[in-house]
């Protein structure tokens, strides 16, 4: 059984050597574990550092893509590399690679095919910024309606998938990878488990992906539209050709 933390990264040099060595390597019901780090593009040292602190793979992009081609990327480089599991661990730290245990043993024992990282049921909740707490919110509960399942956070990076999760998930490419893989996997009849992480918080980070709440939530909605479309594409196709079915004669008169 062969799990692969991979950890998508865009110049973040100042803390990768300090992620990737508190990654365990020995895990209970676990044979291998690699470590593979997909560099976005960084303008700094990040793979060179990844390198020396031992990370068993390292795929650098020629230029920023953004985190879904990084994230899209990884999920590639990882089941080509054998991965029966796949941890999904942020590369600034803010999240404490201990708990990789306890986020991969719901999938060990065949409890679950994806195991999500909640900042929101345990203590870390009050540490997440109001603003990251507010967006949550908002598109948690809709995420949770079209996927007829409680999810209170639906923006962590945070997550474990079983290979067959991993084979299943095609994103669209746009934006943000988070919620739009939840919805797909759910629409897909995987199983999905939350478990509360502990987070820490750096008072001098800005959030790459949300920088204006309102304009992050439209866009998230774009993402969260495109995948229900592209899940139901033939209703939506027979609900138009009815539409022009119904117009067209209207128009002739």
């Amino acid at each position: 059984m062969k799990l692969i933390v991979m950890i998508p990264a865009y110049n973040e040099a100042h803390s990768i050597q300090r992620v990737i060595q508190s990654i365990p390597r020995k895990i209970p019901g676990i044979d291998k574990v690699e470590v593979l780090l997909v560099d976005d593009g960084s303008a700094d040292k990040t793979s060179e550092f990844a390198h020396e602190a031992g990370a068993d793979h390292v795929y650098r992009h020629a230029k920023n893509f953004g985190v879904v081609h990084a994230f899209k990327n990884g999920l590639t480089k990882a089941l080509d590399k054998g991965a029966d599991i796949i941890v999904n661990i942020d590369a600034d730290g803010q999240f404490d690679a201990e708990e990789i245990p306890m986020l991969v043993a719901p999938v060990l024992s065949g409890k679950a095919d994806v195991v999500l990282g909640s900042r929101f049921s345990g203590s870390s909740y009050r540490r997440v910024p109001l603003i990251k707490r507010i967006g949550n919110i908002i598109i948690s509960l809709i995420v949770s309606l079209l996927s007829a399942q409680r999810i209170r956070d639906t923006q962590c990076g945070f997550r474990t998938l079983s290979r067959t999760a991993a084979e299943k998930t095609q994103l669209s490419g746009l934006f943000t990878y988070t919620q739009e893989m939840i919805l797909m996997l759910s629409f897909k009849r995987m199983r999905l488990v939350e478990l509360p992480i502990s987070v820490r918080y750096f008072a001098d980070r800005e959030s790459r992906v949300v920088k204006n709440i309102s304009r992050y939530t439209f866009k998230v909605l774009g993402v969260l539209l495109v995948t229900i479309i592209r899940r139901f594409w033939r209703y939506f196709l027979l609900i138009m050709t009815c539409v022009f079915a119904l117009i067209v004669p209207l128009v002739m008169l």
